[in-house]
This record gives C-alpha cells, structure tokens and sequence, in this order.
C-alpha cells in the first residue's frame, strides 16, 4: 500500500507530473488461459486477484503499468444465435483488440522477437512476422492471444525505449541503430 496521503499519488518523480498511464482492463473469454498465455509470452506475474466479479491483475517488475484480465461479460460475447446460451469454448468477443489497435510488448533482443515468434506458430496463433518495419517500428511480430487480442512484441520500437531506457531520452539518436541480425543492447 502506498504511503502517500489520500488523494496524492508518485509518478516516479517527473516534475509537473500530474497524470501517469496506470493499467489497460481488456476482456478475456477464460481468465485462467489468459493468465497461461501473458505469463509465457509476456513474462508477466499475477499482482492481485478478485472474485466477484472475476478479474487478474498483472504486471511485468519493470513499471508500475499494469494489465487488468476481466472475465468476459455476456454482452461482450459475439453471439452467432440469440436466446441461446454462450459456449465460453467456442465464443468470440464483440470488440477484441486487433490489427493496428494492439497491446504491445518490448523485447531485449531480435532474437526474443525472432524466439516468440516461433513459439507462437508452433502454437498456430502467429498474425504475422517476424519483420522489420522500419522506425519507429523496429522488428516485430503480432501474435493472437486466447481470447482473440492482438499482441505485438518490437526491438528497436520508438515506445520501447521510452519503456526500457529514460522515459524523457532523446529518442532520435538511436534511430537506424541496428541492423536485422544485430543486436546492439545484448
């Protein structure tokens, strides 16, 4: 629990900071397979667990931005019939997270990316890459999460170093910093 006063929070001491990204709730269709999946892919850890309604908090060590899993309401589910009851095994959700409106994972390394990817074809839930998109999108790939969500892990991202390194660096001296194949942060 923080020890701030009520009503008073640290965004990890930036002057005139005011407002700080804290956590992005998406709805996942079987919480516990979505744990699986963020857990393998993200490297991420179970922060805190409610019940009612069902819902996961997670996060990675690195910030103190987080992940919330909620269980999937019903009038989040696409129903192919109404008036019948939601098969949870084979149900889709209205509105998930896809294409260019994805939640995005940086990587240490060409090799992570090129290491997710893999997995996730194994899997049969590869989008597509590994490619290089030039900057600011660096080398990435897009994975399918369980519950239909969209994943992207980067090297060499213009985000990802606002994550990794100073959130306040100058961004524009480590464009074209590599080449596919070499890793300069390894």
């Amino acid at each position: 629990m923080s020890e701030l006063p009520l009503g008073e929070f640290d965004v990890s001491g930036v002057p005139n900071k005011n407002v700080s990204f804290s956590h992005l709730a998406i709805p996942v269709l079987d919480v516990e397979k979505s744990v699986s999946f963020f857990q393998k892919y993200c490297e991420m850890k179970v922060l805190k667990r409610r019940e009612n309604p069902v819902n996961v908090w997670m996060g990675d060590g690195v910030r103190p931005f987080q992940i919330a899993l909620l269980a999937a309401d019903p009038s989040d589910i696409k129903h192919e019939r109404s008036g019948t009851a939601t098969d949870y095994d084979n149900a889709k959700l209205q509105h998930p997270i896809v294409a260019s409106s994805h939640i995005g994972f940086t990587c240490r390394s060409c090799s992570e990316v090129k290491r997710i990817a893999e997995m996730a074809k194994e899997e049969g839930i590869l989008e597509h890459g590994p490619t290089e998109e030039g900057w600011p999108g660096g080398y990435c790939v897009y994975i399918t999460d369980p519950s239909g969500h969209s994943i992207e892990f980067s090297y060499n991202q213009e985000a990802g170093y606002n994550a990794i390194f100073d959130p306040v660096c100058d961004l524009e001296s480590f464009k074209n910093t590599y080449k596919d194949g070499e890793e300069k942060w390894d």
